[in-house]
């Protein structure tokens, strides 16, 4: 098997470690993060400042910091790791559906019972995470995290930077800006320009962003 380093070592990890460990295709060698914590029997190997050793070392490495309403740590660890020269692979899970017709751009990874449909576009450095449905020809924009459960319906656009909570639904042609957070359960009939949090159904602008 191929070797590969997590970067990041909480909650979200976990639910990676066991994408990679289902697909068979790479072994955890260690991973690095600020803290060295318990991570199951995964060694820690560092923090940042030994990624362009580690680098060199194993080169293919998964960001494994989660995104939940903002991106910036995961996107800013995902350029940096880009910068050094990283192989970032795209990761999926066993149970994954990912048409031969889909485009996936590096560093993103799949969750159990995803779908990414004939035509669909995902950016690099996403989270299509458990359950997730992308349609055919929806686009969805690098560093945005689709969450469990939510389903972006055909043609759909969904920019870079989302968080689209768990059990949304975007309906078939709907496109949504950069940066904008969808809360858990929520139904969009509709584009979406102005940046900010929104939430129910009917949808509704509830925070600024």
């Amino acid at each position: 098997m191929k070797k590969l380093i997590f970067v990041g070592a909480g909650g979200h990890a976990a639910s990676v470690l066991e994408v990679v460990e289902s697909a068979g295709i790479y072994s955890v060698e260690g991973f690095v993060d600020e803290k060295c914590n318990d991570f199951y029997d995964i060694p820690w190997l560092g923090s940042d400042e030994d990624l362009p050793r580690l680098i060199d070392e194993f080169m293919n490495v998964v960001v494994t910091i989660g995104s939940i309403k903002s991106p910036v740590i995961r996107k800013k660890a995902f350029l940096k790791l880009n910068d050094y020269g990283a192989v970032l692979p795209v990761i999926s899970a066993s149970t994954s559906v990912i048409s031969k017709h889909a485009k996936i751009g590096a560093g993103t990874v799949l969750f159990h019972h995803s779908l990414v449909n004939g035509g669909a576009e995902v950016g690099e450095n996403c989270i299509i995470n458990s359950g997730a449905i992308i349609e055919h020809d929806a686009v969805i924009g690098s560093h945005t995290h689709i969450s469990t459960t939510a389903c972006i319906n055909g043609n759909a656009v969904v920019g870079m930077g989302c968080f689209i909570g768990s059990g949304s639904v975007v309906v078939q042609g709907v496109e949504i800006a950069d940066n904008i957070v969808i809360g858990a359960g929520s139904l969009v009939r509709k584009s979406i320009v102005k940046p900010g949090v929104y939430a129910g159904n009917p949808l509704r602008k509830i925070n600024e962003q």
